[in-house]
């Protein structure tokens, strides 16, 4: 786990913006905000999956003594 909580935050901060973008570059032809609505809630999932992730494997890592 990341001995500085402070890297975890602008990290997921990053992922997120490039999720979105990535999400954004598939979705074809001219966009509305349904589109941007559906590529922030990706995002937003991908980025909540991987915080809680590091959140459980410090969690784990802290009851084992490491």
């Amino acid at each position: 786990m990341l001995k500085r909580p402070a890297v975890l935050i602008p990290g997921l901060l990053v992922v997120y913006i490039g999720v979105a973008m990535l999400v954004l570059l598939a979705m074809p032809g001219a966009r509305g905000p349904f589109e941007y609505l559906v590529a922030g809630a990706f995002a937003t999932g991908v980025c909540l999956m991987i915080g809680f992730g590091l959140y459980i494997k410090a969690t784990m890592a802290r009851k084992s003594g490491r």
